[in-house]
């Protein structure tokens, strides 16, 4: 009897941490449209700006080879 209820005392200390309640830092669950929306927005504003500037920096390299032949010839 003295085992069972030792087991049953172990179990439930080792079982309580496991259904405690979610901290509120973990979220509700799955994002609303709203939230996927505004997420692609971003996601797309950052693309263009990166596209941006590797236009840019292209722009600056294809200056610079055109100086470099110009200094050749």
């Amino acid at each position: 009897m003295k085992k069972n209820l030792l087991a049953l005392l172990l179990a439930g200390v080792f079982v309580a941490p496991a259904i405690a309640d979610k901290p509120e830092w973990t979220g509700k669950g799955k994002p609303s449209d709203e939230q996927k929306a505004a997420h692609q927005a971003a996601m797309q504003a950052k693309e263009d700006i990166d596209d941006s500037e590797d236009r840019i920096k292209e722009k600056e390299e294809e200056g610079k080879r055109r100086e470099e032949k110009e200094e050749k010839f």
